[in-house]
This record gives C-alpha cells, structure tokens and sequence, in this order.
C-alpha cells in the first residue's frame, strides 16, 4: 500500500501565545558557570564581559542542573518584560552567525520565549526554551548588535556561544573523500595525554585529573576483525577533560570502533555536540539517572565492534566522553553518504563466461570483486562452477566484493534493497559475513554445509560490500563457497514528500494537520518547510493552542529559519494519524508553500 505523507488545513480564530522559532578564532562562548564571568557580573549595573553586555536585574542564581552526563553549578535569569531598550544582553555578529542558547525555562512548567532581535536587519525572532538544552538560531544577515531578551517571563541561561558562520566548513564530503583517525598510528607519540592535542582535526580534550592514554593491545572480534592500538578513555569525562571532539560534514555516516576497557561489561560511550547538545541523527537516547535525560549513547560491549551513526544535520562536532568507567575507542571515520547508482546484476558463476577457473590474488571479473579468491568446476545441484575462499582473520580472508546502489532514502521514496548469496562451507560452524567499505557489520548467517540462498535487507548509501567467512571456533583456513550473488533491486518501502501552495490573509491564523498512513511513525525525522518571510509559527502540537500540554510526545530537534524537524514517541509499524499539527499567522497577503518531509533516522 502506498504510504503518504498529506496535511488539512483549519482557519484558527482563537488568540494564541507567541512561539518559536526554535572558543576557536570564529567561535566566542560566554559560560555563565565560569569563574570570569561570576567575579565580574553586577546586577546593579551593566556589565561588559568579553563583548557581552548584559544589562542591570539580570538575576545570576546557584541552581545546579545536569544534562549529558555535565554539571552546570550557575545560571543566569533574564529580567521579565525586556525589549532592545532594556533588560537585554547583545554582542556585535560579523555577519552570519550560528548562536547557541544553553539554557531552559525559568519553570519546568511551561516553555517560555527568549527573543532574538537584530539591529543590522531589524527583525526578531522567538527561541522556545522548555528543558534544559541546547538551543540553536541561525542568524543569516549583515554584522550588527544581536540582542537576547525575554518580553515576558524570564529564561534561564548557562551559556551563550556565537560562531562565524563559513558554509564550507561542514560542506558535504565528495566520492573518496574520508576523515579517519586510527589510533594504531598514534601511540608511539601519544602514550599520556595529560593537556589538549589536536590529531589532524581530532581534538583530544585532558588535563592533569583527567587523563587519556594512546595504547597498544591486540584484540579479535567474534567475527574476526582485528586491532591493536586505541585510546584509552579511562573513566568518566567532565566539562572540562577526558573527552574528544571531531568534525561531521553535512551528510556524513560516522563509524567508531570501540570496546568497554572490561570484557564482562557493557558500557555506555556517550555523544553529544560541543554545545551539550544532541546531533540530528540516528542515536540511542536515554536517561541514566533522575537528574539527567536524552544522553546520547552507543552501548560498547566487551568486545570490539564497529559502531555505525547516520548523521542529518547541517554540520557540527561530535564529542565522545565514557559515562563512567573506561572505554577503548580504536578507530573513528567519517564517510559521505553518497548518492549514486550501481548496476543492478545477478553473479551465476556457472553460466557466467567471464568466470574461467584459477587463482586470483586481487582482481575484478564482470564487476564482482575477487580477494585471495579459487574460481573452481564443481558438480553439484545445477552448479558447475563455484568461488572458493579460505576462512580466516578479517584482513586475510578471502572475499568477494561488489558496488550497491544507494538505498538510504533521505528523501522522497523510501527504498529497501534485498541482497543474497547462495553458498555453502567445508565445515559447520563457519560465520559468512557481510560487510561495508568501514568494516561494518551489515549481516551474518551461519553456513550450512548443504547449499543455501542467505538474503539481507540494505539501506545504506552507495558502497562497496564485501562477504567473507571466519570460523568461531578457531582460525581454520578450511574453504567455503560461493555460487551466486545478487547486489539487489530496490523496493519502494517507506513515504514520499509532499508540499502544498495555500493562500493566505495577513493577520489571520491557520492551522496545518500534518498527517502520515500506513508509517512506521517512530522511524523518522519529520520536517515541515515554510517560508518565515509569509508565516509566523504560533503554536506547534496536537490540540488548539491553549494546551501548554499538548506537545508531550513531540520533540522538536529544530524550529528557526522556515523549518521545523521533530519527531515523536510511538513505535507503532503500519500507522496512520495526525504527526503534529501548526498554528501560523500570515505575516502577508498571497500565496505561499508549506513542504513536509520524511528522514529516515
């Protein structure tokens, strides 16, 4: 059945609330928590800290909070009723310029506005801040005052950070391009890490209490990959050390590969952004204790694996910290997603011409990539010729290889790409595996000894997978075999974008069901489009707009800048209903477009 994606409009009378619009060189933070800042702020005066100008009844107050696993010991409380005249704090923007808002509502109770107005442009616009978050806008103008103010009741601010804007920092890597930082390379020269270090882009953040290690200690995973150098995140990281950051461009997978310091424990390796932030991507999200919520994590388990994260956002820096105890991390990539088509192709080795029996060290025949791969007859079922490969360690195994179409779907249809190999093994007990260009895992069977079809569902980006054998038991070099292999055809499985043209009156307010059928609901991302140039939002949520309530169950990731990206708490496969509903008021008379789109998270 086709899945939609569609949205119904009511015209909303009602009045409303106001709502959202959700270092180094370029880059300036002002930490409210910090021991400058706390011994030079005067709520009876303005005060000028490091270009900040904060005016007089701005409220600094000890109230602890904890979130991604960091304490913040002091918060700063905007005035009530502030405008650019005063009850403000403003800096001078060089131009286009990302700000970072750390902070919540003065009350857990109901999401309040902080408004953002620039002098240069003359416009404002509304952050809602509800918990304890990182808040981003996006400001896109010429260099001015910004200023932050709230024109009803008061926020609460931790830090403020104000970063150039370069478009081609986090401009999406192009075919071939990779940053990779493997720490086998790095422990002759970084055997203590006691103070900041930057590896080619990757910043290592310790100081004399909180140490890192670059070590050496050989170790093989279940299916047989092996390393041997890692960092050595020996306990819990903190604000101030025993964490890394790094670099993830716009449309970016990241894959690291660690283990827990402990065999026997699983152990949480935490992700946010540099901004205490969660990145737009395909995390795990939990709470850990009852003062903390939304850590992002991988589980690493107590032996080495390979870690796979898709990233959506615009660009930002990772940062990795262990939630508590120690944590190897041997490897870190980031790898474009790329776009692109593969032949779809059936490999049958027995009426395939190009295949003629031999050895082959490295080779490619018809496009099917041979490693330390035998093309030998055989007589068995309808097959007369097989490719035989030695079941070894990862990096000495014979493979098999070929390119797939990308199968992602990060817009409009969806696609599932089914991949099978017929084969079978020497001895019982053998693992096939599949695996990308990364060494990720993507599937494994355990081969029979009778020949067998293995099938796999794909949904990454355009790559190159390869297939290899490794028995548990021991490093055994017997042979297994391959008789056929298919890269897959794609099937649309998931929803397509739509948008619709409206027209609208200025003033007037309308509301937008956004709707989906026939949807795994909690399997996306959901961004809705609009032009902030014809609409303001008012209200984003299920019910009329007087429910301070009727957003549980919605997380909005982003509202600012004609976009807004939630997503929502069900699990439900097959479901239809409304995703979220929006109030807008027309900022203009005409006609305008509202887009809705689904990400696959």
């Amino acid at each position: 059945m086709k899945k939609l994606l569609i949205f119904t409009i009511a015209l909303y009378a009602m009045i409303v609330l106001s709502v959202s619009a959700y270092g180094a060189e370029n880059e300036r933070t002002w930490d409210f928590c910090g021991d400058e800042f706390v011994n030079q702020f005067s709520n009876t005066e303005d005060t000028i800290i490091n270009g900040l100008t904060i005016c007089k009844d701005f409220e600094l107050n000890d109230y602890r909070a904890k979130r991604r696993n960091v304490w913040f010991d002091t918060s700063l409380y905007t005035p009530k009723y502030g405008s650019i005249y005063n009850g403000y704090m403003k800096f001078y923007a060089n131009g286009d310029t990302d700000i970072h808002i750390f902070g919540a509502s003065k009350t857990n109770k109901q999401a309040r506005n902080l408004t953002i107005y620039s002098e240069a442009t003359k416009k404002s616009a509304n952050i809602l801040m509800s918990v304890t978050d990182d808040y981003k806008y996006e400001y896109r103008g010429p260099a001015g005052y910004i200023y932050l103010y709230t024109s009803s009741y008061g926020v609460r601010l931790y830090s403020i950070t104000a970063k150039d804007y370069n478009a081609s920092e986090y401009a999406p890597m192009k075919e071939g391009e990779k940053k990779s930082w493997d720490f086998d390379n790095y422990c002759s020269q970084y055997s203590k890490i006691s103070q900041n270090v930057n590896i080619n882009g990757l910043k290592l953040y310790a100081n004399a209490n909180e140490t890192m290690s670059c070590e050496m200690g050989y170790t093989r995973s279940v299916y047989g990959y092996i390393a041997n150098g890692y960092l050595n995140l020996s306990g819990r990281g903190t604000k101030s050390g025993r964490y890394i950051s790094f670099p993830v461009p716009q449309n970016s997978d990241v894959y690291i590969t660690a283990r827990s310091s402990k065999s026997n424990e699983t152990r949480p390796l935490l992700i946010r952004n540099t901004y205490f932030g969660l990145p737009n991507a395909n995390i795990n999200k939990k709470s850990f204790d009852s003062e903390d919520i939304d850590c992002g994590y991988i589980d690493c388990g107590g032996t080495i694996d390979t870690y796979k994260i898709s990233y959506y956002g615009t660009g930002e820096d990772f940062v990795l910290s262990s939630y508590d105890s120690g944590i190897k991390i041997y490897k870190i990539s980031v790898v474009p997603r790329i776009s692109k088509l593969a032949n779809e192709k059936v490999w049958n080795i027995s009426t395939n011409s190009n295949f003629t029996t031999g050895s082959f060290e490295d080779t490619t025949i018809d496009s099917l990539g041979l490693y330390k791969a035998v093309v030998e007859n055989c007589n068995i079922d309808s097959y007369t010729k097989r490719i035989a490969i030695h079941c070894r360690t990862y990096p000495e195994a014979g493979k098999v290889k070929f390119k797939v179409s990308d199968s992602s779907g990060i817009r409009g249809d969806k696609v599932k790409r089914t991949i099978s190999v017929t084969a079978n093994t020497a001895k019982e007990g053998t693992m096939l595996m599949a695996i990308n260009s990364e060494g990720y895992i993507l599937a494994s069977f355990t081969l029979s000894t009778a020949i067998k079809e293995y099938k796999f569902d794909y949904t990454g980006s355009y790559d190159e997978i390869s297939f290899y054998t490794f028995y548990t038991g021991n490093c055994s070099s017997n042979y297994s075999y391959i008789y056929k292999v298919d890269n897959g055809k794609g099937e649309i499985v998931g929803p397509n974008d739509t948008s619709r043209t409206i027209e609208v009156t200025q003033g007037q307010k309308y509301q937008y069901f956004f709707t989906a059928n026939n949807i795994s609901v909690g399997n996306y991302n959901y961004k809705i489009l609009y032009n902030e140039n014809a609409l303001n939002v008012k209200y984003i949520g299920y019910g009329d707009g007087s429910n301070v309530y009727s957003q549980q169950g919605i997380n909005i990731i982003k509202n600012s800048n004609g976009e807004i990206i939630f997503n929502i708490d069900k699990k439900y496969s097959n479901w239809s209903g409304i995703t979220t509903s929006v109030i807008f008021e027309a900022k203009s008379t005409g006609l305008t477009t509202i887009g809705f789109i689904a990400e696959k998270k």
